[in-house]
């Protein structure tokens, strides 16, 4: 009988142990499924739930393309890795928009798949630009090459000019934000000396796209149409990003004297940027703050006379400039233009000690010219009639000094 009762409570001990621990799987099975639930809920309702697998995605589409354009810069590969780089652009514009409209920045932005999306597509940045570089420098280019190039160019200007910068300053990143920018000057202004120098643009044709960039060709999210759309139309809105570009890096290098030199000749020498009151506004202020700011160049004062005198003639507010003030700016204008003495100086008006400066402050970004071809060639065009005007009847009235041969 003893041996009875004891076989019992051994069996019920089992039989307990065993319920206790089928219990203890149940119980753990179903905390894990509540924690599924609670983590597919959590990312149903939270405004980033959509664009999480977007970023996933979109990351390993454009390693796979940045692979291929790697092995072979054939035009299909080029057209996938464009593609690529803005279909990731857009998706990490709407996550650092929505990040900001739900104050959850920088947090979610310093996600580890978003660091990782945002890896691959600087490492996609720095490939196409350098790619891009011995064909942007080349003399003679055609306004149209094929449009896969035309792509990358886009997505690299939308890149380096929206998408990251909006991310450096989400993360407070402000190193990282300058030196992006310079290098988005830079290719805009690089991608305006590739197109045709004409005195008037020619008008579209039947077979001329309506923009540089075949832009639904490359991406039809809302956010690179509305980017490429307003950048690619042609050289002057080329011009309107790039002075939207040194606004925002002014923004963050406030009392940088070099930047606001920049800023004066893009919002100078294209009338189509801002008006020219506004314009002629803004470089007397300077030329009036120019002691006060930091490491300007040895040519600063001279080239903000020179802008100032050519748009002065076209202010057109309600108290415009007299005959004696447009004289006076074309005779300063001028002493500048000697001082200047030749193209390169026009272009790159600043020495050794300026691009130190600039390399500490940009990462050794390299600095951007002051202006593209075909500005340089307007401007000396103005120089020469204002010299014309204020030299009439004298022989060679219209000649500038010799230097300026190459660039006029």
């Amino acid at each position: 009988m003893k041996r009875q009762r004891t076989a019992s409570r051994g069996l019920l001990a089992s039989a307990r142990k065993t319920l206790y621990r089928q219990r203890w799987l149940v119980a753990a099975a179903a905390a894990f499924l509540l924690v599924g639930y609670l983590l597919h809920e959590t990312q149903e309702n939270s405004p980033f739930g959509p664009l999480i697998d977007a970023v996933a995605d979109d990351a390993a589409f454009l390693s796979e393309a940045l692979d291929a354009a790697k092995v072979d810069q054939k035009e299909e590969n080029l057209a996938h890795f464009s593609r690529g780089m803005i279909q990731i652009g857009s998706t990490l514009e709407k996550v650092v928009g929505v990040a900001a409209r739900n104050k959850a920045e920088p947090a979610v932005i310093m996600e580890p798949y978003i660091n990782r999306a945002v890896a691959i597509y600087r490492s996609a940045v720095d490939f196409a630009l350098q790619m891009l570089d011995p064909l942007l420098k080349r003399e003679e280019q055609k306004q149209r090459e094929n449009q896969p190039m035309w792509g990358v160019k886009g997505a690299v200007s939308y890149a380096t000019t929206v998408v990251l910068p909006e991310y450096y300053f989400a993360i407070d990143d402000t190193t990282s934000h300058s030196a992006t920018l310079v290098r988005g000057m830079q290719l805009l202004l690089q991608i305006s000396n590739t197109l045709p120098i004409a005195e008037t643009p020619s008008p579209p044709t039947n077979t001329t796209p309506k923009t540089l960039v075949d832009c639904r060709r490359h991406g039809t999210d809302l956010e690179w149409l509305q980017f490429c759309v307003s950048s690619f139309k042609n050289r002057t809105t080329l011009a309107i990003r790039r002075a939207a570009v040194l606004e925002e890096l002014i923004a963050l290098h406030p009392e940088y004297a070099p930047l606001r030199l920049h800023y004066a000749a893009a919002i100078a020498l294209d009338r189509d940027v801002i008006q020219a009151h506004t314009v002629v506004t803004f470089i007397t202020g300077e030329m009036e703050k120019s002691s006060k700011r930091a490491y300007p160049d040895p040519l600063h004062a001279a080239m903000l006379r020179l802008l100032k005198a050519f748009v002065l003639p076209f202010d057109s507010s309600p108290t415009p400039p007299s005959p004696s003030d447009l004289d006076s700016a074309a005779r300063e204008a001028l002493k500048g233009v000697d001082e200047i003495g030749n193209c390169s100086n026009l272009i790159r008006p600043f020495g050794a000690e300026s691009n130190s400066s600039w390399n500490r402050r940009f990462r050794g970004v390299k600095r951007p010219d002051v202006m593209d071809k075909w500005q340089a060639k307007q401007l000396l065009k103005a120089m020469r009639m204002l010299k014309q005007r204020l030299q009439a009847g004298s022989e060679g009235s219209d000649i500038l000094p010799a230097g300026f041969a190459e660039c006029s």
